[in-house]
């Protein structure tokens, strides 16, 4: 991962091999250590790369270099008036990018975000739009390097900012990071400061002023936003706490899928055959609530699996499991009844287990390439009956109101 990251990062600033062999030598040259050699193996793994895909594959990290070649055949580009616009900065990729698009349309459109004085006066690398002001500043000279005729910039600064309808929030931006700021000249309405005990105590004040807005003042609840600067560390508690007090909350951020039953279904079912019958990926695959048993059932063969060490072939030969426990290792009696019964159980929940794994291990042990390997996970994932198992999942949570499961369930006791 760290390596895909950083071809892509040479990537995205156009950095080739050949830059990188050239910065090894000069580093070399002044005696810099281990770097050149990194930089040296870093080139060859690049470069090794670029002939593997060359006429076969398209690297995903090529597309805006691609595209920045291309532009220049596009009928659609050619002529059009383009807007680009929320960005904060390029990279080098992007500026390609742009630089075809100002040669092939007919004008280009770029807005930025920042007040005319940081656009025109000194740089100082302290002020909030000092990245803007460097954007702004490479932009110009983008265009005098390709002899591109700039347009004076339009600046939308009629007044206070038009988005505040509020003159203190207007206020509060301008002067968000001046220190001291100056005197106010407008009233504070619009912006209250509050001190809180500690998160919940936050959150319990955040709802009680949603509630008052709701009930007295005629707003909806789809009218309110909450920005945070970590949601991860409020999410459970908004939950809980919105819950509490009967306010609907649709929290906007990125879940893991890794963790999710159907993609732990199939790694593990890969690790198991890749590690021959391991214990841990063997009862991952049956703790996804996707397989036969209950978690009461995998628990039993679970306790039973560890006590006896059982593992690899025991799992799929004919030979059924009689372990038992033995007090001493001299001891040797016949098994008695309530064993026995155990004994079937243990041996019918090993069927149960196996039968659909032992099927995959043996289609995908005999995969001759990527086709077949996954035709096997697929009969897997057929067998187990995992579409419908997913979809009365979803319909469970769709009855019970729980919307947040309805698209990524987390299994049975979730």
């Amino acid at each position: 991962d760290t390596l895909a990251r950083a071809l892509g990062e040479l990537k995205t600033y156009c950095t080739a091999p050949e830059d990188l062999d050239r910065a090894s030598s000069t580093l070399r040259e002044a005696g810099a250590g281990l770097l050149p050699d990194k930089l040296d193996d870093l080139s060859l793994l690049y470069d090794s790369l670029e002939e593997a895909l060359a006429g076969r594959f398209t690297d995903p990290d090529d597309y805006l270099s691609l595209l920045a070649d291309r532009l220049k055949d596009s009928s659609l580009v050619r002529g059009a008036e383009v807007w680009v616009d929320g960005f904060t900065g390029f990279t080098p990729q992007e500026f390609r990018v742009l630089a075809a698009l100002a040669r092939t349309a007919r004008r280009v459109n770029i807005t930025l975000c920042a007040d005319l004085a940081a656009l025109t006066g000194y740089r100082d690398e302290t002020d909030l739009f000092y990245p803007v002001r460097e954007t702004y500043d490479s932009l110009c000279a983008m265009a005098a390097r390709e002899r591109i005729a700039l347009e004076e910039p339009l600046i939308l600064e009629d007044g206070p900012p038009r988005r505040f309808l509020t003159p203190a929030l207007a206020r509060l931006e301008q002067f968000f990071f001046t220190y001291p700021a100056p005197p106010p000249d407008c009233s504070g309405t619009g912006v209250t400061l509050a001190a809180a005990f500690n998160p919940r105590a936050e959150v319990e004040g955040v709802a009680r002023e949603i509630t008052a807005l709701c009930r007295d003042e005629g707003f909806r609840y789809r009218d309110i936003v909450i920005l945070l600067r970590d949601l991860d560390a409020y999410a459970g508690l908004l939950r809980v706490v919105f819950a509490d007090h009967g306010i609907p909350v649709f929290l906007d951020h990125k879940r893991t899928a890794m963790h999710h039953p159907l993609v732990e279904l199939i790694r593990s079912a890969l690790e198991v055959l890749i590690r021959e019958w391991a214990f841990d990926p063997v009862f991952r695959y049956l703790k996804t609530d996707l397989t036969p048993l209950s978690r009461e059932e995998v628990d039993l063969l679970e306790n039973y699996v560890l006590a006896h060490g059982i593992r690899g072939s025991r799992w799929t030969d004919d030979r059924p499991w009689d372990y038992r426990r033995r007090l001493t290792l001299e001891e040797d009696r016949e098994a008695t009844e309530a064993e026995l019964v155990e004994l079937d159980r243990i041996n019918s929940l090993r069927r149960q287990a196996s039968a659909a794994l032992a099927a995959f291990c043996r289609e995908a042990g005999q995969a001759a390439d990527v086709r077949e390997m996954t035709a096997a996970l697929f009969n897997l994932l057929e067998s187990l009956q995992v579409a419908e198992r997913l979809e009365s999942w979803r319909s469970r949570a769709e009855e019970e109101g729980r919307t947040r499961l309805r698209r990524a369930p987390i299994g049975r006791g979730g």
